[in-house]
């Protein structure tokens, strides 16, 4: 497995995610107008608001040298169930496998768009804590998925389990193969479900995002 080709199925998921973003919500939200199930508040969800995995968003996971070298060499702690157990579950996350010379790591970020902060990880261990923009009220975040849950390396059958159980609607992903797509592609496959996009590699698991879906309640 190479990170191009992480790379690869990266820029692809940021394509199929406009594409069903839109179906995804109706089949999760209703109307518009409908009220938010975890708040009972009725706001319209501005999906043109909702956020890419882009190049962008790709850019994230280069790690400075020396902060990356520190943290490869440093004793492995994970940190992250501490953190969940202080603030709960993220209202957003994304998590990526990459090669890293000649090593593999799993890089994430972790989003709580209501406390304003953004903290990354590698292996579990945090490397550094962010701002974000609070998000405004109204928005939908998928915060029932659990990261601690997406372990690397886990094959589609059991992604698949674990979205459709973790979804408030029971919505079981759709499966977009993209292993024709070229030699770079070759195993690939992308699991678009309820407000997450899943992008796996020769049946595992390299990439996961959760999708939050921001009102445009308070926007100027």
């Amino acid at each position: 497995m190479k990170t191009q080709h992480v790379r690869y199925i990266s820029l692809l998921l940021s394509l199929c995610l406009l594409a069903t973003l839109a179906c995804q919500a109706t089949s999760f939200l209703g109307s518009g107008d409908e009220a938010d199930p975890a708040t009972g508040d009725s706001s319209t969800i501005d999906e043109s608001n909702s956020p890419e995995i882009s190049a962008e968003a790709i850019e994230t996971f280069e790690l400075d040298p020396a902060e990356l070298a520190e943290a490869l060499v440093a004793e492995t702690v994970d940190e992250r169930p501490e953190l969940m157990a202080l603030l709960g579950r993220p209202d957003a996350f994304k998590m990526s496998l990459l090669d890293v010379e000649g090593g593999q790591v799993r890089y994430e970020s972790w989003y709580y768009f209501q406390l304003g902060t953004q903290v990354d990880f590698v292996d579990g261990k945090t490397v550094w804590t962010l701002e974000v923009e609070p998000a405004p009220d109204g928005s939908i975040f998928p915060a029932w998925y659990d990261p601690l849950s997406f372990d690397p390396d886990i094959p589609s059958a059991e992604a698949i389990k674990l979205a459709t159980e973790a979804s408030p609607a029971g919505f079981a992903p759709e499966t977009i193969d993209i292993s024709e797509g070229g030699d770079d592609l070759a195993g690939g496959l992308i699991l678009v479900g309820d407000q997450i996009v899943i992008g796996l590699q020769d049946d595992q698991v390299v990439y996961v995002e959760t999708v939050p879906l921001f009102s445009e309640e308070g926007e100027s």
